[in-house]
Formats: structure tokens, sequence, C-alpha cells
């Protein structure tokens, strides 16, 4: 899935994107009746897909939390953030088949898909945890 992927698949289910400053965070989702956005100006290309994706995660799983609250769980809905852009970033069925094709490491894998080598290994680890699945060649 590309940025412009996501920036369309936001727009469809009703998701304001809006750029600001977020040097600290990068990026953040707030549910307000509507899911809004917020990426960091200064964001490079990848690390926007990246932020986006997370970020609609949130939004697509309802995935939010209130610091304040003693019932929410801040890593549960991290988590759970991070499948989704898992999932719609590096499908596990596409990584199989880059693998096939001779992409066999995880910065291959990276380049192949477009995201950091951070997010591949987080994805390739999340697939080992969640399916069993060892990729290799």
């Amino acid at each position: 899935m590309t940025s412009n992927d996501l920036f369309d698949l936001a727009s469809r289910k009703g998701h304001n994107v809006i750029y600001f400053d977020l040097p600290e965070s990068k990026s953040l989702s707030i549910d307000d009746g509507a899911c809004y956005i917020g990426l960091d100006i200064s964001l490079a290309r990848i690390e926007e897909k990246e932020c986006l994706a997370h970020e609609m995660g949130h939004c697509e799983y309802g995935g939010f939390y209130n610091r304040y609250s003693p019932f929410d769980i801040r890593e549960k809905a991290e988590r759970r953030a991070n499948k989704w852009s898992f999932l719609h970033l590096v499908p596990i069925g596409e990584i199989k088949t880059a693998i096939q094709r001779g992409f066999c490491n995880p910065w291959e894998l990276a380049e192949y898909f477009d995201v950091s080598d951070k997010f591949m290994v987080g994805a390739l680890a999340f697939y080992k945890e969640a399916c069993g699945v060892n990729f290799s060649c």
C-alpha cells in the first residue's frame, strides 16, 4: 500500500489528516466523533507513510486511550495500531511472494515494500509471534 492509497483510504473513511508541528511524537490521532490524524510537518516520505498507517490503525480499530484512565491499556492500543499498519503495508502473502523472488534479508524486504528497516523487523516479529511464520529463503 502506498502513501497515496493510505490518504485515499483515510478520506473514504472520513478520517481527517492534518499537518502541524509535532517534533516529539511525530504523529497522533484522536477520536472526537470523527477521527483526526495529526502528522508532523517535517516527516520524511517513508516515515510519513508509517506514521499515517499506524494512526489509521488507531482510527480503524477504535484503539484510543486516555492516559488518566486506569482502565485503558496503552500497550494494547499501540499493538493493535501496529497490527493494522503491518497488515496493510506489508501483508503476509506479499512477504512470502517477495521472499520467493529472492528478497531474503529484512533490509531487502524493507526496500521492496518501501518501509524502514525498523518497521520491517517489527512486521516480521509480529507475523512470527501472531502466526508462527518464520520467513527465510
